[in-house]
């Protein structure tokens, strides 16, 4: 008896570049993480995901201890306990201080981000260039 096969909408069909996403995981942590092997479910959110990564962190807009610094904060602020020990790692291989943990010892610049962080997590719709500058 044959079967309708009704598509999963939550599956994506993998894009075209999905092998050029993975070799550049490879390249640059030797390995293929745990996250984005769970994204390789959600291959249009690995691919985004993989963008903003590579801008961020790798595109030398922002220097990689600070970069990697704001993505622990972020993932704080989101309660990712696996995020923020992915980036914990990151930034004390990239030389960044365990000093920085200390509240007395939070750079003042990063204290500012704070509000702005807060709010990118929860509403990042509501965010204006003003706020930015």
């Amino acid at each position: 008896e044959p079967t309708l096969r009704v598509p999963d909408p939550c599956i994506e069909p993998f894009p075209k570049n999905l092998s050029a996403i993975l070799d550049a995981l490879f390249e640059r942590y030797g390995y293929v993480p745990n996250l984005e092997r769970l994204l390789l479910f959600y291959p249009a959110y690995l691919e985004k995901h993989r963008v903003v990564e590579a801008d961020l962190f790798e595109s030398g807009k922002v220097e990689s201890k600070s970069a990697y610094f704001v993505a622990l904060c972020a993932a704080a602020e989101m309660g990712s306990v696996y995020m923020m020990a992915r980036y914990i790692r990151h930034y004390l291989r990239t030389g960044g201080s365990k000093d920085w943990f200390k509240p007395e010892h939070f750079p003042p610049k990063f204290q500012l981000l704070g509000p702005l962080n807060r709010m990118m997590a929860r509403s990042p719709w509501d965010i204006t260039p003003e706020m930015i500058e």
